[in-house]
């Protein structure tokens, strides 16, 4: 059925009171009885098709329904189906539920979560590029997403930023984890019949996205997990330098695009790919362009060298997802409104969301709620047992705060309570700060030539906390 419905026909109905989600627009259709589907309400396309937001028929719940274009050659919305409903369970976060699949008219369709933005969204309204905070942050809850995937057998072989989301979407965007999604391309490691992990082959097809891909997925290997983890470094070191030495390329076909890349990556060597970053990136790529087509990778190291280097180049005591301070300036600078609204509106475009001060004045208390908290303010030190992360959101305890400034975040949550909003020089002061300091670790980085010897330069750092380097090392 399609515009045309008559809503009394599904007693559907905008009841705020009994906590309903409203009819958005009167461009809908009904899909299995159940799922209300708003036609002007996309929230992603591609060659695929379409992801538009639906509630269910008695307005309680949200919904994404994934719509899969008819004239897709070979489909395999069936096949990612079957991946979802093998590493789908709820005691397992970072995967979304599937609640129904079907067709309607030509198209294959598939209820699941709602789920927030993708990397990618928030990447761009962050004029593309994330600090080291954010992208370690997120960084560490991918290895934790691909981890969880690959003990149950499967490699992603698709790692790229649009195939990470945001949290289950809710008015407040509140959500801190990320998910992993789109297993369309994804295949099995383990042979059926043996139960052991498959052979290196070669000659194979590309299978990917260029930008991300390992190199011995350009040069014809069968894929394994080293290979999703190696896209996931390239996503990281993307996320902090704003590109990568690939981009741009210019070629008349996309077989010879894919070959310039693969050119690139094949001569570039890890030091010159990651100039100007911290060091511990290097270490993460040597380690996992080392491993065997069969070797298992070690999770807890990356994890470790990750924790490491956020604790290393954090900014904040409590941490602030990059474009949540951006939005927070707004606070300060009224004359920021306008461009930070439409940021949001373009962040959220297909979502129901509130009016951008609704959310600003949500995430304002949510960042006290989150100082007042010190017990749970966000760390990467997890702990990580035999199967998953205990917590993959990265809530732990944190043993460094200290009496002050537990002192110091009861005044803020007063002065909030009483004025209605937060201490806006402070937070100025602390982003003037952070640029700051990521102008010295950047001109620190960008002086060294990143040989094995960096180890006493390093030794500097890890004496100056706040990166004012006495000495400019010199160059080897």
């Amino acid at each position: 059925m399609d515009s045309t419905i008559n809503p009394e026909k599904y007693n559907v109905q905008n009841d705020k009171d009994n906590k309903k989600f409203p009819l958005l627009s009167n461009t809908y259709k009904v899909i299995d009885s159940n799922y209300i589907c708003f036609n002007n309400y996309v929230i992603g396309s591609g060659s695929f098709g379409k992801v538009l937001y639906s509630i269910n028929i008695n307005q309680t719940e949200e919904y994404a329904i994934k719509f899969e274009n008819p004239t897709v050659k070979n489909s395999v919305l069936e096949e990612e189906l079957n991946i979802y409903k093998n590493v789908y369970s709820d005691k397992v976060e970072g995967v979304p539920k599937i609640y129904y699949y079907g067709e309607y008219k030509k198209y294959k369709i598939m209820v699941m979560d709602l789920l927030g933005p993708s990397l990618d969204k928030f990447y761009k309204i962050c004029n593309k590029q994330f600090t080291i905070d954010t992208t370690v942050n997120l960084g560490y809850q991918m290895i934790n997403r691909i981890e969880y995937l690959h003990k149950m057998g499967y490699v992603h072989r698709d790692i790229k930023p649009n195939n990470f989301l945001l949290g289950k979407f809710n008015r407040q965007c509140s959500d801190d984890l990320v998910y992993i999604i789109d297993f369309g391309l994804s295949k099995s490691y383990i042979c059926q019949e043996t139960g052991k992990h498959y052979e290196l082959s070669d000659n194979k097809r590309f299978v990917g996205t260029p930008r991300y891909a390992s190199l011995n997925t350009h040069l014809g290997f069968k894929q394994s997990r080293r290979d999703d983890l190696e896209s996931i470094i390239y996503v990281l070191i993307y996320f902090i330098k704003g590109e990568l030495p690939w981009q741009g390329v210019k070629a008349k076909t996309k077989s010879e695009k894919k070959e310039k890349i693969k050119r690139k990556k094949k001569t570039i060597s890890v030091e010159k790919l990651c100039e100007g970053i911290p060091f511990e990136f290097v270490e993460l790529l040597n380690h996992i362009k080392s491993l065997e087509f069969k070797e298992q990778p070690d999770y807890d190291l990356y994890r470790k060298i990750l924790n490491q280097t956020y604790e290393k180049y954090k900014q904040y005591n409590v941490f602030m997802w990059d474009w949540e301070i951006s939005f927070l300036k707004t606070q300060e600078f009224p004359q920021l409104l306008n461009s930070n609204r439409s940021k949001y509106e373009k962040l959220y475009e297909g979502y129901p969301i509130p009016d951008f001060n609704v959310y600003l004045e949500a995430l304002i208390q949510r960042n006290i709620e989150r100082s007042q908290n010190v017990g749970q303010i966000q760390n990467l030190n997890l702990h990580v047992n035999g199967n998953i992360d205990v917590n993959n959101n990265g809530i732990v305890n944190n043993e460094k705060t200290t009496t002050a400034f537990k002192s110091d975040i009861m005044e803020k949550k007063s002065a909030f309570t009483n004025n209605k909003m937060i201490i806006e020089d402070e937070i100025l002061d602390l982003d003037n700060k952070k640029r700051e300091n990521n102008k010295i670790i950047n001109s620190y980085f960008k002086n060294n030539v990143f040989d094995m010897e960096i180890d006493k330069d390093m030794e500097v750092m890890e004496k100056n906390k706040i990166y004012k380097i006495d000495k400019k090392p010199t160059k080897k």
